[in-house]
């Protein structure tokens, strides 16, 4: 639930090795997590900053991912 809900992972496929990601409107300011997929890591973190959340995430190679942005905020990228 934590990392569903309040990270925004919303689903890891295993078989098709896609990660989806779900931004929406909590009361946090910022977050990160690392989920364990085999041997490697989903690993994203974000933070708030007035109408932005910056994000950073890392899939393990071969990975693809979706992004879901229902917040009321502009998503930015970090690398």
């Amino acid at each position: 639930v934590l990392y569903r809900d309040i990270l925004g992972v919303r689903q890891i496929d295993y078989l098709k090795k896609e990660v989806n990601i779900q931004f929406s409107d909590i009361d946090l300011d910022e977050c990160k997590g690392t989920i364990p997929v085999g041997d490697d890591f989903v690993e994203l973190k974000w933070k708030r900053y007035d109408k932005e959340i910056r994000y950073s995430l890392k899939v393990p190679s071969g990975y693809q991912f979706h992004i879901e942005n229902n917040s009321s905020f502009q998503l930015v990228k970090m690398e």
